[in-house]
């Protein structure tokens, strides 16, 4: 096998090794990372539907690329495995686009989500303080109703984008086809006809429409990573500035936009360098081999961090209280109060003779007879008994016998806290090279679309 059929699987196996981990993933998400009605978790809807589409665009990259390698080995029938193998490489990258959408309409949701629980921490603490704010969460609706509009306009965009570049790029191999069949057929009966040169001519120019839009995908991404990245560094800034439960799951959203950033700067380079320019002479060969680490192992990363986030229970993105929460910190940093029970606390021997005042703020207030010795002004009791030291130190814990009221000490202890361009080769052969997924998608793009 040649070389370049050596890179070829290179490029199979780096794509095809993902299928089972996303699927896995994708599985374990309905019960690992559930919605449970949360207001603040609507983006794990999108993340659930990005993942099939994913992992079908790697899917058919893989069997696009096999059909590539049965191609260049020299096996009968390589027209139409070559045709098979353009047709399924288009429809991996039109998937891959679509996955991109989703992701990013579910990133953006997760960041809405926390900032729903900041915000509605924040309105919370001020409506202590001012009568008039009832509504937890109500100064941010409207912001997030311009997040919203703004999110539906780009996506529709994009999504148009992904269907022009699948639609335009069939129809000119669908064209080519027909085209430069009748074309042999009259060489063949030496009729004349179709000239088989201006049928190549008008498919690289369809194609190179499917590029162009293909390559307006990805710059309108990139472009947008920018605000993705400061709007994560905004969630992240107010959740430390509020001392957030959730602070590490806002990290993970700030890395995920970060590595999203890395994916798209590379699809930029590939178009800048190697898909536009009319003088390209097509990628290199080690495109194969770095082309799945850069775009689809980072979009796999990506997609892994935001699960991950999604699955944390503890400190997690959460705005309702939920099952498994007790003893831990709730939702806008507040804690759950477990329900008080003063027997637990009680110093070993019988019980303490006190009435306990209520725990004020979680703060377990000790019995007087435990406290430290303080020596600055105490509360004093309004009935006092003339006591003698009794000889025995057990006498203090006789039951019934004395009765103390008492302001609790604030030193007290605390109560528990609740193709991937599946790229194809560049080699010559009789039919137009296939056309790329023009986003530097997984699969092996027809050559023409991977310049």
């Amino acid at each position: 096998m040649t070389t370049d059929g050596d890179f070829i699987i290179a490029n199979t196996v780096l794509s095809g090794i993902l299928v089972l981990p996303l699927l896995i993933l994708w599985i374990i998400s309905f019960s690992q990372a559930p919605s449970r009605k949360d207001p603040a978790r609507n983006g794990v809807h999108w993340l659930r539907i990005a993942f099939p589409f994913y992992l079908l665009s790697l899917i058919m990259t893989v069997a696009s690329d096999g059909l590539y390698i049965a191609i260049i080995t020299g096996n009968d029938g390589t027209a139409g495995l070559f045709q098979a193998s353009n047709y399924l490489s288009l429809i991996s990258g039109f998937l891959e686009m679509m996955a991109t959408v989703f992701t990013l309409v579910a990133m953006v949701e997760i960041g809405l989500g926390f900032l729903y629980i900041q915000k509605g921490a924040q309105s919370e603490s001020d409506a202590n303080k001012n009568a008039h704010i009832v509504s937890s969460g109500g100064g941010s609706k409207q912001y997030h109703k311009t997040v919203h509009i703004a999110l539906a306009c780009v996506g529709v965009v994009l999504v148009a984008l992904a269907l022009a570049v699948l639609g335009k790029a069939c129809n000119a191999y669908a064209v080519y086809y027909r085209d430069s069949t009748a074309a042999e057929t009259a060489v063949v009966a030496n009729s004349g006809g179709t000239d088989y040169t201006a049928v190549l001519d008008r498919y690289m120019a369809a194609i190179k429409v499917a590029r162009d839009l293909g390559a307006s995908f990805d710059i309108i991404v990139w472009v947008i990573a920018f605000p993705l990245m400061g709007f994560a560094g905004y969630v992240v800034h107010h959740a430390r500035l509020q001392a957030q439960p959730s602070l590490g799951a806002t990290v993970l959203l700030l890395v995920a936009t970060l590595c999203w950033f890395v994916r798209f700067t590379w699809h930029l380079a590939y178009n800048a360098a190697w898909l536009l320019p009319s003088s390209s002479s097509g990628a290199p060969i080690w495109f194969d081999v770095v082309d799945p680490l850069l775009n689809a192992w980072i979009f796999f990363v990506v997609l892994v961090l935001l699960y991950v986030l999604l699955a944390r229970r503890a400190r997690g993105l959460w705005s309702t209280v939920q099952p498994w929460m007790q003893n831990q910190q709730a939702p806008g940093g507040a804690y759950y109060q477990p329900v008080y029970n003063p027997g637990g606390y009680a110093p070993p021997g019988p019980p303490v003779g006190y009435v306990q005042a209520p725990a004020h703020n979680g703060i377990y207030q000790m019995p007087a007879n435990e406290q430290p010795q303080m020596y600055h002004e105490m509360p004093q009791p309004q009935n006092i008994y003339q006591m003698q030291a009794p000889a025995n130190p057990q006498e203090l814990y006789a039951p019934n016998q004395y009765v103390q009221q008492y302001q609790g000490h604030p030193q007290g202890s605390p109560s528990p806290q609740i193709s991937s361009h599946p790229t194809g080769s560049t080699a010559v052969h009789s039919s137009p090279p296939p056309v790329s997924t023009v986003s530097g998608q997984s699969g092996t793009p027809p050559n023409d679309l991977k310049a």
